[in-house]
């Protein structure tokens, strides 16, 4: 069953869960595709079956177990994240999947609609109305390609993932901002990675993103600052 296939991959990722058991709920034609709620992820009829882009929603949602409810933004200026994270967690489904080979690499997929917003900075998100296409492209798939671009810089394939849960397990049940996930950043060994996650959120002149996985996105001049 892939609901349960995801939770295990995340449960390996991040940690154990917040609640022992996920229910999973099938609302009414025309409702959102998901929400998230402790221990319960909500879907549109349909997002429970195994297409390509229902099984993003799938991963997107059930990782807001962690990135929502385990541990949340202090303030709507800090939604990345909440929906960064769990986009993020969404392409690491999708890498760990058979899709990738199918499809390509998920990370390009986003790049795009990291690319629409950049207008407002991304810890400026509360200037942006709820739901808006504007708010999730700017914190979810802005925030998931800083985060893509920040996992090179730890070496090791699994180092950025561990960091996660290191992060997750710091701050169980409490609210975040962006400081604190610097400041775990601060406990990396090789500095050029706060150095880069810090230039992401200081600079504010264009520059192309050249890390690893990011495929031509080209980080905003309002990217944090």
């Amino acid at each position: 069953m892939r609901p349960a296939k995801i939770m295990t991959h995340f449960t390996s990722l991040f940690g154990l869960p917040p609640y022992a058991n996920l229910t999973l709920v099938e609302t009414e034609a025309g409702s959102p595709n998901g929400y998230a709620a402790p221990g319960f992820v909500f879907l549109a009829p349909g997002a429970n079956r195994g297409t390509r882009a229902n099984s993003k929603v799938l991963a997107n949602e059930i990782s807001r177990q962690w990135w929502e409810e385990l541990v949340s933004p202090v303030t709507r200026n800090h939604l990345w994240l909440e929906n960064g994270l769990a986009t993020y967690s969404e392409l690491l489904w999708t890498e760990h999947s058979s899709e990738r080979r199918r499809h390509g690499s998920p990370a390009a997929q986003r790049n795009g609609a990291a690319l629409t917003s950049d207008n407002v900075p991304v810890i400026q998100a509360g200037r942006l109305e709820d739901y808006s296409p504007e708010l999730w492209a700017l914190t979810g798939s802005k925030g998931a390609a800083v985060l893509n671009m920040l996992r090179p810089c730890d070496g090791r394939r699994q180092v950025f993932p561990r960091r996660l849960k290191n992060f997750a397990k710091e701050n169980t049940w409490k609210s975040v901002s962006t400081d604190d996930f610097a400041r775990r950043r601060r406990g990396s060994r090789r500095q050029q990675s706060l150095g880069l996650f810090l230039h992401s959120v200081d600079r504010i002149e264009r520059r192309a993103g050249v890390q690893a996985g990011l495929h031509g996105f080209f980080a905003s001049p309002r990217v944090f600052a």
